[in-house]
């Protein structure tokens, strides 16, 4: 039996590794680390090449089952240790073939404005091409079928899931460069900060607001069907509800498809095979479906995001409003992209994957090769596969233990960097202007993701703390009792008006939204997941929020303010 209990942290090739602490909250799965790495690093690869960035990818390392990325810019050597002098830097930008490809298609890229053009090639090829494959593998038998056919459509569904991991990032640059863009003008012509700016977005991304077009025909069906609303507002069993609802003739059970189909398969947290459907809390739908039918306020959300524009728009020269409202509308044209290809690849594909693992370790469980059909998402699909053959692989025990450490070892247990000191990319100026402009927009998009505001050791957050801070990244003032979430398995337990309060938050945690008032994480900056959500939804939000977790308890009551970024504990 594989031990877990003594590991260590070696980084596996020079270069500054960080462990990735802003879209993970614990160990990856087993399936996942070997999954993730190489779709993750091609496709952002690719997608760097095609925009003309000079860093030419995040090199992925799972390293005990946790992730870490190094930073790997064109033609840098992998142990470099910040920028070399000017004049070396000139020399090499000048001989080196790609790094100068790469400045003349920057240049090519804002002229063309190429992002509407990828931005079409995923509605009418990519998306399209991923939802027709999703179809088809979810209209398969898996517990008819021989074990020679759900080897096939395991494997079959863990390559569809890779390659949904690559489309994801192999946007990333799509996504990021015209809301960087916008972000750096706005902040030179007014002086905001970018959570200042970023309310701008607000309703530029329906699937950011948890499935809200889905819900809303929802609500609108049973609202016209009295017995309907009858089924879902009675004390019958959550998962009864929905299957009566979903037998009622005509509109409602219609609707409920559509939103099913967006959010029942699709895994809550989206990013590990580990995570569980949605459909497999059919509580936690059926309370957020509940909410909806009683409440929504999706004209005011519009007044809102209309406000913010225009106050931002207020402070910028008249000289360059024009230009405002032009790279305005190119990042608003993109936003929807940011969590669509989440929810209409990765998660989905991932959700796709965990269907066929637990089809498979039925099979085991059955046949007294695993104790838990769950256990088998901490096997690779060869190992799955050459047990359901008969050739063997690893215990039930092993399996145990392998998904046991996985649960129970938190975050914490990795040092949060590997390797040399981080160091910053050579400056900006030292480029021709688009490049310039290229790199300015990939720093500053990068780091309101990843970066957080650490609290001083003199400052660390503490139970009997009364206020915290954190950024402030979706405006708003809201008092509710807190409901703190360690995982996803807690998500069901959130109850309506409730904040949430967690270390970060993946996509999928999208659907609670039409539950909660606010939203607080530990991690995270302003482009972080929770900040967008919270905004697309209207919630006051903060995040890089150190000691959240551990200074509030589920029952507290506490203010969230998503404007200064306190949070204060009441009572």
């Amino acid at each position: 039996m594989t031990s877990y209990s003594a590991v260590d942290f070696v980084p596996p090739s020079p270069g500054s590794w960080e462990l990735e602490q802003t879209h993970l909250t614990r160990p990856l799965s087993v399936l996942m680390a070997k999954i993730f790495p190489p779709n993750m690093m091609r496709g952002f690869a690719e997608g760097t090449r095609a925009y003309g960035v000079l860093l030419d990818h995040l090199e992925v390392a799972i390293i005990n089952r946790f992730a870490y990325m190094a930073p790997r810019p064109v033609g840098a050597p992998k142990g470099a240790k910040g920028p070399p002098p000017r004049l070396v830097f000139e020399i090499v930008r000048r001989l080196h073939p790609e790094i100068r490809r790469r400045i003349r298609r920057a240049s090519e890229v804002f002229r063309e404005r190429s992002w509407r053009r990828e931005l079409e090639w995923w509605d009418t090829d990519v998306k399209p091409s991923l939802a027709k494959e999703a179809r088809a593998l979810m209209a398969e038998d898996l517990a008819g079928g021989t074990t020679a056919t759900l080897v096939d459509h395991l494997r079959r569904a863990a390559d569809f899931a890779g390659r949904t991991v690559f489309w994801h990032h192999r946007f990333n640059i799509c996504v990021m460069l015209p809301l960087g863009d916008f972000l750096i003008h706005a902040m030179d012509w007014t002086a905001l900060a970018p959570e200042e700016i970023l309310p701008a977005m607000r309703g530029a991304s329906p699937v950011s607001a948890g499935a809200t077009q889905e819900l809303a025909v929802l609500r609108d069906a049973i609202h016209a069907d009295s017995t309907a609303l009858g089924v879902l507002l009675s004390e019958q069993a959550p998962a009864d509800i929905l299957i009566e609802l979903e037998q009622r003739p005509g509109a409602v059970a219609n609707a409920l498809r559509a939103y099913m189909d967006i959010v029942g398969y699709r895994v809550l947290g989206g990013y590990d095979v580990a995570d569980r459907h949605a459909r497999e809390h059919p509580e936690l739908l059926v309370k957020i479906i509940r909410s909806t039918a009683i409440a929504d306020d999706e004209i005011g959300r519009k007044a809102a995001a209309d406000r913010a524009v225009a106050g931002i728009r207020a402070r910028v020269p008249a000289e360059h409003r024009e230009a405002f409202d032009d790279l305005l509308a190119e990042s608003q044209l993109v936003y929807r992209l940011r969590d669509e290809r989440i929810f209409h690849s990765d998660a989905m594909g991932i959700g796709i994957l965990r269907r066929a693992v637990l089809a498979a370790g039925e099979r085991l469980k059955a046949q007294g090769l695993a104790r838990d059909p769950l256990h088998l998402v901490d096997a690779t699909i060869d190992e799955t596969v050459s047990l359901l053959e008969g050739r063997g692989g690893p215990s039930a025990d092993e399996l145990a233990e392998r998904t046991r450490w996985r649960l129970e070892t938190p975050l914490t247990a990795a040092p949060s960097r590997l390797g040399i000191p981080p160091s910053s990319p050579p400056p900006a100026e030292w480029l021709p202007p688009d490049a310039a402009r290229m790199q300015r927009v990939i720093d500053l998009v990068l780091k309101l993701m990843f970066d957080t505001r650490r609290a001083a050791p003199e400052q660390a957050a503490s139970p009997s703390q009364k206020s915290l801070k954190g950024f402030g990244v979706s405006p708003g003032v809201y008092e509710g009792l807190a409901r703190v979430v360690g995982n996803i398995s807690d998500l069901p337990s959130i109850q309506s008006g409730e904040v949430l309060v967690a270390t970060s938050t993946g996509p999928t945690f999208n659907v609670v939204l039409p539950l909660i008032g606010a939203i607080v994480t530990e991690r995270g900056g302003a482009l972080s997941h929770a900040a967008i959500v919270a905004r697309e939804y209207g919630l006051p939000g903060v995040v890089g929020c150190p000691g959240a977790t551990t200074a509030i308890r589920t029952g507290m009551r506490v203010r969230v303010n998503g404007m200064t970024g306190e949070v204060w504990t009441i009572g």
